[in-house]
């Protein structure tokens, strides 16, 4: 039980008590293990180049490397930004945090490889896709494996979040952290509405349209930006009554 003393002695930012000070051995578990699926995501590529063509090839996979480093780094972020807030290291958040690790690791897979594809596609074939995909049927497959990884992420990221809420009088968070909880709590909804979705599409549509499925994730970047938008002005409302409380 955090006291009001405690609390006041903490680091703030963003107008957030970080009650996570210290760097926790589940967080240290977490940074390691992302740092290794980014090492997968570089190891799944091809070998070492011996030839300026094999080069220039390896160069060319730089785009699909970079959007899958991107979406890991959100993911890592999310989970660096939920052990500041909150700094619980108890039974539930271990568990949690150990489903995300495992799913991020057999995840970093078929992301990279969806990427791959993607980029190869959209440039009609001058980015190259080293995975070889012989059937429409394989590539809903890959895009099964991806959106269950999605989804299993964001579950898991929900649960971190919606346990720091349980939690709340405990951890002594005030109405503006509780409604930043909230808000990652409702974002992580949004994904999984979305992941699903996608999941969905892929599931049911025929095979011609399955890769159409990963569209839905275009979705995200309307989405989120309204999603924070009416966040954050519930939030100034909440500061601005609190300055005038005081």
């Amino acid at each position: 039980m955090w006291t009001a003393e405690a609390l006041a002695r903490l680091r703030v930012r963003d107008g957030f008590r970080l009650r996570g000070g210290e760097v926790t051995r589940l967080e240290s578990l977490t940074d390691g293990a992302f740092a290794l699926a980014l090492t997968f995501l570089v190891v799944a590529a091809n070998e070492v180049p011996h030839s300026y063509q094999d080069l220039m090839a390896a160069f060319k996979q730089a785009p699909a490397f970079a959007a899958s480093f991107a979406l890991m780094l959100l993911f890592w972020y999310s989970h660096v930004t939920w052990s500041r807030r909150y700094g619980l290291e108890d039974a539930l958040s271990t568990v949690l945090t150990a489903c995300l690790i495992f799913t991020m690791l057999i995840f970093v897979l078929p992301l990279k490889i969806i990427f791959g594809v993607w980029f190869s596609y959209m440039s009609q074939g001058w980015l190259p896709d080293l995975t070889r995909i012989d059937s429409l049927e394989q590539l809903r497959q890959l895009f099964i494996a991806y959106n269950l990884g999605f989804i299993l992420i964001e579950a898991c990221l929900h649960g971190l979040y919606a346990h720091a809420l349980r939690l709340a009088d405990r951890l002594g968070l005030n109405p503006v952290e509780l409604l930043d909880t909230r808000y990652s709590m409702d974002r992580c909804r949004l994904s999984l509405l979305i992941g699903v979705s996608a999941l969905l599409i892929v599931a049911i549509v025929p095979l011609d349209y399955s890769p159409f499925s990963g569209y839905c994730y275009a979705l995200l970047g309307i989405a989120n930006p309204l999603l924070r938008r009416k966040y954050a002005r519930r939030r100034r409302q909440l500061i601005a009554a609190a300055v005038a409380d005081a």
